[in-house]
């Protein structure tokens, strides 16, 4: 698991990233849910934190997550925002009926920091947070622009 978790982030960022290009926020397929994670740290080590949210196929909030893990590094960071986003996605899915018939597939693949805005957001407010662990019903007020964005297909440009 940290193997594929590693190459992940090191195709991402072994690969020519200096040509620009648009890049936006994916939905689901229909009858799975995405969970998008971020990991962030304020310095490397420095204080850190995870975040993440789960959503729907037409991009509407299911749940949130964000927690502060302490000193550590981003890659840290990482991993315990795709832990917590695994534990949270295995518990949704013991609520949703349709869920339950089906088998989940867990697919883990690298997104810029334009597709991933809101567990961006997510991951900073857990590194500045005292909380090891919040649970988020409903988006903080201030995502809700980004939350839209994702949902319209807004595309941002990476240089």
């Amino acid at each position: 698991m940290v193997d594929t978790c590693f190459n992940a982030f090191w195709e991402s960022t072994t690969s020519a990233s200096n040509v620009s290009r648009w890049v936006g926020w994916v939905k689901p397929v229909a009858g799975t849910i995405k969970i998008n994670t971020d990991g962030s740290a304020l310095g490397n080590p420095g204080r850190a934190g995870f975040g993440g949210v789960c959503r729907d196929k037409n991009g509407l909030w299911l749940r949130g997550f964000s927690g502060n893990i302490g000193q550590s590094t981003k890659m840290m960071a990482e991993l315990a925002a795709i832990r917590a986003g695994l534990q949270i996605g295995g518990g949704m899915t013991a609520d949703i009926q349709f869920m339950l018939r089906a088998n989940p597939r867990w697919k883990i693949t690298h997104v810029f920091r334009e597709g991933n805005q809101c567990a961006d957001f997510m991951a900073k407010l857990g590194s500045s947070n005292d909380e090891e662990s919040v649970f988020w019903d409903n988006p903080p007020d201030v995502i809700a622009l980004l939350l839209l964005a994702n949902r319209i297909s807004t595309l941002f440009l990476r240089e």
